[in-house]
């Protein structure tokens, strides 16, 4: 498989989850939350871990990049602390997600897509204010689509 290959299937994991998740609970607040969502129904917790390691470990194989190994173990850490709402987890959740997102757009910043990390950062700040509720669900998903996107572009 290519890089491209990687990257689409990665992509459409995520989408598939996302939407899967949206139709079943609605909007969440986080991705996170659909941890606790799938748990309490069926005991299916364990397919927000899955999902993201998946995800994460599929972008890595598209760019074997150093940087991006260091954003995608955030993610996997992030995937193996799920229960952010413990005492214990949380703190390795919340700083995992923000170094995981800062590595990724570092990455992208220094292959030469500063513009694509700038327009991210733009949409962050928009989100934040403007959708209160769920910024976090989708500040994530601004930021797994930019990453996603500029692979795609870079690797096309």
């Amino acid at each position: 498989m290519t890089p491209l290959h990687y990257i689409i299937l990665a992509a459409a994991i995520l989408t598939v989850y996302v939407v899967g998740i949206t139709i079943r609970f609605g909007w969440l607040p986080s991705l996170s939350e659909s941890f606790y969502k799938l748990d309490k129904w069926e005991s299916y917790g364990w397919l927000f871990t899955v999902t993201l390691m998946g995800v994460s470990f599929l972008l890595l194989l598209a760019t074997l990049s150093p940087l991006i190994f260091f954003a995608m173990a955030g993610i996997w850490w992030v995937a193996c602390a799920a229960e952010f709402k413990d005492n214990i987890t949380s703190t390795v959740h919340y700083l995992s997600a923000v170094i995981g997102f800062a590595f990724a757009m570092l990455y992208l910043w220094l292959i030469g897509f500063w513009i694509s990390v700038a327009i991210a950062a733009i949409l962050c700040v928009i989100i934040w204010f403007a959708f209160p509720k769920i910024r976090i669900l989708l500040i994530e998903l601004a930021l797994f689509g930019t990453l996603i996107i500029s692979l795609i572009i870079n690797f096309k």
